[in-house]
């Protein structure tokens, strides 16, 4: 299978367009998914039931992902990818500081 059909179809502006949309969707969906667990936390202190190992690795992960975006963005100029994953990054970080508070 050629990937040259494939690889100038992602170089599509319609293509690079919708991409720039979800990716910041995407940012800002997984940003927010986090508030109901904290907001709850912090409501009840309580945490069990979470699994700090999860999360922990769930952070990390979004770390490598940020900094991936920083690369880009100091190669590129482009922050989409770096704002998209820090989003992200910030709630997960107080997520798990909570969790460790409260358990």
């Amino acid at each position: 299978m050629k990937l040259d059909p494939i690889i100038r179809e992602l170089n599509n502006p319609k293509i690079e367009r919708v991409n720039k949309i979800t990716i910041k969707i995407g940012g800002l969906l997984m940003g927010l998914s986090y508030i109901p667990q904290i907001y709850k936390i912090i409501t009840t202190k309580n945490v069990d039931g979470i699994s700090l190992a999860f999360l922990t690795m769930v952070t990390l992960a979004v770390m490598t992902f940020t900094l991936d975006g920083y690369v880009i963005y100091r190669k590129t100029g482009e922050k989409k990818t770096m704002l998209a994953q820090l989003a992200n990054l910030i709630p997960a970080i107080i997520t798990v500081i909570l969790i460790l508070v409260y358990k």
